[in-house]
């Protein structure tokens, strides 16, 4: 075997020499098209490594955690949009990335505006929870259609709106959980005046005068003004406010409406502001632009009626006893003292019939409550007063003692009509007792021999008309103006 051993070396490795090729041309170009493949399967690789960090900086600008979901389809857009001109245009990685952080400060902006109004909502709606005839889920979903309507026309939001106070204007049928018209306030103790009280003296038709004891329960400066009159005249509460721009056809005057201090506590309570939207709306037929200045007036105007309704009553208790009432004598030439009494009573009742008539014909309801205040007798009715309603009727309110000595309010509405006389004698006849005094005759006017005595001297009743008429006063004014007897 030591032949075999010298020919291929014991124990030891040998690299033969490559035998010369047959087809030199054909290795080459194998060789060219390796070489090729390995080339552009590294380009390629590179390429896509590239593209892939380019489409990651538009995932990492464009990230949809990082915006309010109501603009995601918005997001989702941008994404595509830069994706497509990323495969079109081939930017350089910095205008790619230029770009994609431009689109995301643009959704940016919209999105934070978005959350702004998320946390306004979220923060409305606490404020509203001690406030339970507010319907907080409906106006959500009305302020959210809002901002949704606001983004698709504008394509953007108005950060300075409060969508949920302005749904609340634009919407106010649907922001109460009740039917509404009336108004609700809580006041903390030290914003109440208690253990109002005292006594007055007020001297009645006839001449006597009559002793109260008056009353009045929990009272709210914030909405009225009390004044103590002392002993010669009641107490009286008036409601807080100043002049409207608007004038009362009937009056002539103009119409009032809260106070801006008295607004401003009864407006703290949101419910019912949109309770008095509602009834605008209702009596505007919906023409006035709630938003509007126009419409806050028209607020405090209704707000004035509210709390002039809710008005705590003064309670009044009469004394038992009164003064004598002295009655005007006319001496008729000889009639007995009752003709003389019932001559005076039809004199009062026809001379209170006249003026009141003159004064609701003139439309003066300062007259007109002037009037209807004669008609208080020995505190059996008290509070007399009048007003016109919505037609255009006059309103008579009165207050009368129940049995328990307490005093209910009594209203009685009569229409200025053909029949209006015969309802002012009713009137009359019910609050005075004079009952059937417009069916006497009465003998003073009658009688053209009667005298009359003032300051001792003794004159006709010729010459005392010529005075009433000089006066311009009817003649029973006239008799009482200058005391006859």
């Amino acid at each position: 075997m030591a032949g075999l051993e010298n020919i291929i070396g014991t124990g030891s490795a040998q690299i033969l020499p490559r035998p010369a090729s047959m087809m030199p041309l054909v290795d080459q170009l194998q060789q060219n098209r390796q070489q090729k493949f390995i080339r552009d399967k590294y380009e390629q690789s590179q390429k896509e490594q590239d593209e892939k960090q380019l489409y990651g900086l538009v995932g990492d600008a464009l990230n949809l955690r990082d915006f309010n979901p109501v603009i995601h389809d918005r997001v989702r857009q941008a994404q595509v949009e830069l994706a497509q001109k990323l495969k079109s245009e081939k930017p350089s990685y910095g205008d790619a990335y230029i770009a994609a952080q431009n689109k995301a400060g643009e959704l940016g902006i919209l999105s934070q505006s978005l959350n702004q109004a998320d946390q306004i909502i979220a923060a409305q709606k606490k404020e509203w929870e001690g406030d339970k005839r507010i319907n907080a889920a409906a106006l959500e979903g009305l302020a959210r259609k809002d901002i949704l309507e606001d983004l698709q026309k504008n394509g953007k939001i108005d950060i300075n709106v409060n969508y949920m106070n302005r749904a609340l204007r634009r919407y106010p049928k649907y922001a109460l959980t009740d039917n509404g018209e009336f108004a609700q306030h809580k006041f903390l103790p030290e914003e109440m005046q208690k253990g109002l009280f005292g006594k007055y003296k007020a001297t009645n038709k006839r001449g006597g005068v009559d002793q109260f004891d008056w009353k009045v329960g929990d009272l709210a400066p914030a909405f009225y003004d009390f004044k103590d009159n002392g002993e010669n005249a009641a107490p009286t509460i008036t409601t807080k406010s100043e002049d409207s721009p608007y004038i009362d056809n009937a009056t002539k005057k103009a119409i009032p409406m809260l106070s801006e201090d008295a607004w401003g506590r009864y407006s703290a309570v949101t419910s019912n502001v949109v309770d008095l939207d509602r009834r605008i709306d209702k009596k505007y037929n919906g023409t006035i632009d709630l938003e509007s200045q126009e419409a806050e007036t028209l607020r405090r105007i209704e707000a004035y009626k509210e709390v002039e309704k809710m008005m705590p009553k003064i309670s009044k208790s009469v004394a038992p006893k009164e003064n004598p009432a002295p009655r005007i004598t006319i001496n008729t030439g000889g009639g007995s003292s009752a003709k003389t009494e019932k001559a005076q009573a039809v004199a009062d009742a026809n001379n209170w019939l006249s003026n009141t008539q003159s004064a609701i014909n003139n439309k003066d309801i300062n007259a007109i409550n002037s009037q209807f205040q004669i008609l208080e007798r020995g505190g059996r009715f008290v509070d007399i007063n009048a007003s016109y309603d919505k037609g255009g009727n006059i309103v008579v309110k009165y207050s009368t003692p129940n049995t328990d000595g307490d005093f209910k309010e009594i209203s009685r509405t009569f229409k200025n009509d053909a029949n209006l006389q015969n309802q002012l004698k009713g009137l009359y006849q019910s609050l005075t007792g004079e009952d059937k005094v417009f069916e006497y005759s009465n003998p003073a006017t009658n009688n053209t021999g009667s005298s009359y005595k003032v300051g001792g001297k003794t004159f006709t009743k010729e010459q005392l008309e010529k005075g009433a008429k000089k006066n311009n006063m009817s003649f029973e004014q006239y008799l009482k103006s200058i005391g006859a007897n």
